[in-house]
């Protein structure tokens, strides 16, 4: 499987917490981004013909701040110059506050079948604490209008572990966002990234976060409250229906090949029997300049070594709750992850992290609790 990921870097506002590349923008910069990114899309695709790809990812930023019929020309370009599959699922991040009935549609005619839209909490005052700059009504009326013109594969973002938030405030946005009928809910802990306006309030000591055992309340009370309402784990961080698991992300958890598209996005395709792995300049003057020179816009390509691939294989695989099919390690790298991770998985195994079997090799609840720590071992 492969997929297709493009960057819209555009936001009405950075979040406190973003490290991402994205900024506010005129209508006339994004214009002159989609023009560059649909050039880009028909460079790329001359590079990469034989492959046929099974999913399209629009991220950002925030894909739904483009003037409306942008996403629908890009979604276009793509299936003119990809080779796209019968059935691909096609998704698109929004936020609240900037996903209109008229853009909505648009997206839906377009070919979008999977919308994600950032909530992030059901709380209008830990929203305003973070630089939201949506409301939960907001959220509310773009879940409506969604539905309304025909989307029922919706996801919601939300965090926990924000500034100030109670353990009952993150279990009322489960609540709340359960009871609109997502089919698909990403929750995860904040991240403080260095850098960041959150960073550098926290540091200063003018805002607080919850400590580490009301964060993992948060997690664990969280994950039993979904679990409950028929949302299944299948990722660390991740929920959904039966059926309404994110493909394109999957991928990226399979280690799968997928080509990025856009400013600072990143991709991984296997050349010959290597994993091969760029990303684009994080400059837009020079993402605009290279696509003038008709060149892509790759800033640096690494070919991945083999034990540093088998790592990421198994790093990436462990993320998911089915974990890794030993089959599957065996096919790609031609030997046995018995022969290459024993020790590892003898080690965390005996810890009550790790499970195995002849079929396939997983981490329990308590293990991707602590998955970093299980990793370190595989290092060694």
């Amino acid at each position: 499987m492969a997929g297709i990921y493009i960057h819209i870097p555009f936001c009405v506002k950075k979040c406190d917490y973003c490290d991402f590349v994205s900024f506010e923008s005129e209508n006339t910069e994004k214009v002159w981004y989609v023009a560059s990114l649909k050039y880009e899309i028909i460079l790329a695709s001359k590079e990469y013909q034989e492959k046929t790809y099974n999913t399209i990812f629009i991220g950002g930023g925030t894909p739904s701040t483009l003037p409306l019929g942008a996403v629908a020309e890009i979604i276009n370009t793509i299936r003119t110059h990809f080779k796209i599959s019968q059935s691909p699922e096609i998704s698109i991040e929004v936020n609240p506050n900037t996903a209109s009935l008229e853009k909505l549609s648009e997206y839906y005619s377009a070919g979008v079948n999977r919308i994600s839209i950032g909530l992030q909490s059901a709380n209008d005052d830990l929203l305003k604490s973070i630089g939201r700059v949506h409301s939960f009504s907001d959220f509310q009326n773009t879940v409506t209008d969604a539905k309304k013109v025909g989307f029922t594969n919706i996801n919601a973002d939300i965090m926990y572990g924000l500034p100030n938030q109670k353990v009952q405030d993150y279990l009322d946005t489960i609540h709340a966002v359960v009871d609109f009928g997502v089919t698909h809910i990403s929750a995860y802990s904040l991240i403080l990234e260095e850098g960041t306006r959150l960073f550098n309030a926290i540091n200063k000591g003018e805002i607080a976060l919850p400590d580490s055992e009301t964060e993992y309340q948060m997690h664990s009370l969280g994950k039993e409250l979904l679990i409950k309402h028929g949302y299944g784990r299948y990722e660390i961080s991740n929920y959904a229906k039966a059926g309404y698991e994110c493909r394109h992300n999957l991928n990226y958890w399979d280690l799968g090949e997928y080509v990025g598209v856009g400013l600072n996005s990143h991709s991984a395709m296997l050349e010959g029997d290597s994993l091969t792995r760029f990303c684009n300049t994080s400059d837009l003057k020079g993402y605009y300049l290279k696509l003038q020179a008709g060149l892509l816009p790759i800033e640096n390509k690494e070919i991945i070594p083999k034990q540093e691939e088998m790592f990421e294989f198994f790093m990436m695989g462990l993320r998911k709750t089915n974990g890794i099919l030993i089959s599957e390690f065996q096919n790609r790298f031609s030997i046995s992850p018995f022969e290459v991770f024993l020790d590892a998985m003898n080690s965390n195994a005996k810890k009550g992290f790790l499970c195995y079997d002849n079929n396939a090799i997983w981490l329990n609840d308590s293990g991707l609790d602590f998955q970093n720590q299980v990793l370190a071992d595989f290092l060694e």
